[in-house]
């Protein structure tokens, strides 16, 4: 019998034992990172779209850097996708993990779920409030780099990046459910293999914003 899909949010453990009842499908996670790609997209976009008002050398490459930045957030939402689940599970090597890779990387894609609602938020939120943000106008490359790196620390932006790390956090818990019965592990080694690299990528994040 199929699982709601709605139920890895209320009720990760039994989605996940049932999934792996059912035969392997990456169908829907491809989807699930799709979506979460393309809504990523917006706030890279805007961010391009300020980019090229503070370089005004740019000129007609704006809405080339436009084109990139959407193309670039959907490749990323891929590359992410199965560099996490390459991590997760060759950490649970180190605790005798079995199953396959496919079947990791079809939870792992479950489990990112949140960070679709994520991208949703905080595009919404930078769409709303990045009109009024007043960036520098720069003249010479190296100076960019700088006025870039201030931009991200703009309370707007800044938001949007507490915002990815707190459904990181949601997306984490799901994925321990997911990588113990895509892995055959305990639920302590799960969350050891999922919340070392999570807590290593959230303090960094934290770090790159300026807060300590």
């Amino acid at each position: 019998m199929a699982v709601s899909i709605f139920s890895v949010i209320t009720n990760p453990r039994q989605f996940f034992e049932k999934k792996a009842g059912e035969p392997e499908s990456l169908t829907l996670p491809v989807l699930i990172i799709l979506l979460q790609g393309i809504l990523g997209s917006i706030s890279g976009y805007v961010i391009a779209d300020l980019t090229t008002k503070m370089y005004p050398a740019i000129g007609n490459f704006g809405p080339i850097l436009g084109i990139f930045s959407i193309v670039g957030a959907i490749i990323g939402a891929f590359v992410f996708w199965v560099l996490i689940t390459v991590l997760f599970y060759l950490i649970s090597m180190a605790f005798k993990g079995e199953g396959g890779f496919r079947r990791t990387l079809e939870f792992i894609g479950y489990g990112s779920i949140p960070l679709i609602f994520g991208a949703l938020i905080s595009g919404i939120i930078i769409l709303l409030y990045a009109p009024g943000i007043q960036v520098p106008v720069v003249t010479a490359p190296e100076d960019l780099a700088k006025a870039v790196t201030a931009l991200m620390k703009e309370p707007v932006l800044r938001l949007s990046s507490l915002i990815g790390i707190v459904v990181t956090v949601w997306s984490a818990n799901l994925w321990v459910f997911g990588i113990r019965v895509a892995r055959k592990l305990s639920l302590k080694d799960a969350a050891l293999t999922v919340g070392i690299p999570t807590a290593i990528y959230i303090l960094y994040s934290i770090y790159s914003l300026g807060f300590f």
